[in-house]
């Protein structure tokens, strides 16, 4: 039986992770081997989460997006950032 919490073959994009739930997410995830897509508004403490997770081993980037702004959610959808995961 496969390990239910690997998720090296994972991608998973977390919104509102700078701080609190969103961050202990994206580092969960990390550490079991998912690329973790952080997004947030705020930019310094979204780089943090971003170095926790790598300081880690973890692969994660981030992008600053205002997730009730219509227009920046179908821009970063829209952009290919996240197709691109296979290059970490």
């Amino acid at each position: 039986m496969s390990d239910l919490f690997d998720f090296s073959t994972r991608g998973v994009l977390v919104t509102g992770a700078a701080h609190g739930i969103g961050r202990g997410i994206c580092e969960a995830f990390a550490t079991r081997g998912a690329t973790v897509w952080a997004c947030d508004i705020r930019e310094n403490e979204l780089a943090e989460t971003v170095r926790r997770c790598r300081s880690g081993g973890g692969r994660a980037e981030g992008r600053t997006v205002d997730v009730t702004d219509a227009g920046a959610v179908q821009a970063l959808a829209g952009n290919g950032w996240m197709l691109d995961w296979q290059r970490f």
